[in-house]
């Protein structure tokens, strides 16, 4: 530990990372359970099958239907971002409604589609519970702070909103909680402290005001439990490759402050705001860090600005506030930087899906409504290891359930499965999908492939190394699809994983 200045003190200690839950967790652990032991615990096989059959649900419907037999107002085409990013408590897909058309698509550095959401890892969507309230001549835009500061030529469009998102769950780090509580930490007047070393902080207040600069040198940890608060001129510094982390429990008041804007590099500045109340950015402060706030989320108003990443349950923007988002491309899980190509949204639409009720008749058996029966695929591993199922025809069902209805097949069925696999780490697993129609997978319980809409020929591609996955972990993945037009019948799949199946029966088939 060294300190520059001895009216103030203060220690730190190595950066450790958060702790995110995200919901499917009880699912994996289910499959490590149901399991065969070689696959639930990780042990790679002697040898891969060379097929792999999956029995899922189908599900038949009238040509009647509101969601079947139609045409989108926009045209057949793809469309995106109208169901929620995570499995809800039933394991069906919830409908938002809130997507778009795709104009063109989001592709990684390999040029395959992906799903828009998957961008960059997500940087470039910010994730709310509800929806943002922007007023009073806010600016609201990106940057990618590996071209260096906000500014000039390094500003682009403004960031997509997800509404409705599921908030992580932060967990402050056991070692930290159980330092001693320092009381009030107040750093004033001119000057610089410097915070090096290597022990971590518990407090009740952090406060840094008067034209008082706090530099940061070593990487340095802070619990804060009543408040965080800077005014009056103050500033956080960095030096090269420092970091710091705050977990705030009350309050955070960031007003006529600076921060970072000497390295103007978010990953190096990060708050988890766990208060209830808004964390508040205002009163001309700058502010470049990477924002965490499940509970209270973030206000930033009164020529205040905000440079860095975001999420969080509310974001308010008010009186010339500034909202600028970083979009740097990620690391994967290999420590490769995504190389991501970004597409274009057009019009608002829903994808000719009528009402959240209509879809979710979908992917349940509703007496009156749908007829079901079992149906098994087979994918067949080539020479290469890739397990591929491609017909250019499909139609399962045609003469069965509820028939063809007059048409040359059956044209309006739904089809659903649920696998699992061990995910290996660095060994380029991926789940690829093209289709005519609707299309949707999940990985995790994580929206991974996103095709809505009525799409003839569009493939869209999920790379496991960019989903944040635990090497050796076995998860499940969900695949929700829709045949709802007489039109073209693709359906491919393509993987290089071993997936396991599941023995999946419908029963309503017996008694409609």
């Amino acid at each position: 530990m060294h300190l520059s200045r001895s009216d103030n003190n203060c220690t730190s200690r190595q950066r450790l990372a958060k702790v995110l839950t995200w919901s499917g967790i009880t699912m994996v652990a289910a499959a490590a359970i149901i399991l065969p032991q070689t696959i639930a615990f990780g042990f790679v096989q002697a040898a891969p099958p060379d097929v792999v059959s999956i029995t899922g649900n189908m599900r038949d419907f009238k040509k009647n239907h509101t969601d079947f037999n139609v045409v989108p107002a926009g045209g057949s085409g793809h469309y995106a971002m109208n169901v929620a990013l995570d499995l809800p408590v039933s394991g069906r897909p919830e409908f938002r409604g809130t997507g778009f058309q795709v104009s063109s698509q989001w592709r990684d550095g390999a040029s395959n589609p992906i799903a828009p959401h998957l961008y960059g890892g997500g940087v470039g969507l910010i994730k709310l519970a509800s929806a943002p309230t922007i007023s009073g001549g806010t600016t609201v835009d990106t940057w990618d702070s590996s071209d260096g500061p906000y500014g000039g030529g390094n500003v682009g469009p403004a960031p997509g909103f997800y509404e409705g998102a599921e908030m992580p769950v932060i967990t402050v780090p056991p070692d930290l909680i159980a330092l001693p509580n320092l009381g009030n930490l107040p750093y004033s007047g001119a000057g610089t402290v410097t915070l090096g070393g290597s022990v971590d902080l518990h407090c009740d207040t952090l406060s840094i005001k008067d034209g008082c600069t706090l530099e940061i040198d070593g990487n340095v940890k802070i619990l804060c439990e009543t408040m965080f608060e800077m005014k009056d001129d103050a500033s956080i510094s960095f030096t090269a490759g420092s970091t710091l982390e705050i977990y705030t429990m009350g309050d955070v008041s960031l007003a006529d402050a600076t921060i970072n804007s000497n390295g103007f590099d978010p990953s190096a500045f990060t708050i988890y705001h766990l208060g209830s109340n808004p964390m508040i950015i205002g009163d001309g402060a700058d502010v470049i860090a990477s924002i965490i706030a499940p509970n209270g989320g973030l206000l930033v108003a009164d020529d205040g600005e905000f440079f860095g990443t975001y999420t969080g349950s509310t974001l308010t923007l008010a009186n010339e506030a500034g909202f600028h988002i970083d979009e740097t491309m990620p690391l994967d899980a290999c420590g490769n930087q995504l190389a991501d190509t970004k597409g274009t949204a057009g019009a608002v639409s829903a994808g000719g899906i009528t009402s959240a009720e209509s879809y979710d008749e979908w992917y349940r058996d509703k007496m009156g409504t749908n007829l079901s029966m079992p149906h098994t695929i087979d994918l067949i591993r080539d020479g290469t290891g890739i397990y591929e199922f491609t017909s250019n025809e499909f139609y399962p069902i045609d003469g069965m359930l509820f028939g063809n209805q007059g048409d040359a097949h059956n044209n309006y069925f739904t089809f659903t499965f649920t696998a699992y696999f061990t995910y290996e780490q660095c060994v380029d697993q991926y789940f690829e999908f093209m289709g005519a129609d609707d299309a949707w997978l999940f990985v995790d319980s994580s929206l991974a492939i996103d095709l809505g809409g009525i799409i003839p020929g569009t493939n869209q591609r999920v790379d496991m190394d960019r989903l944040e996955l635990v090497d050796g972990q076995v998860y499940p993945i969900q695949f929700f699809y829709a045949h709802r037009n007489p039109s073209q019948a693709i359906f491919s799949v393509k993987t290089n994983i071993p997936l396991i199946g599941t023995e999946t029966q419908s029963v309503n088939a017996a008694f409609d």
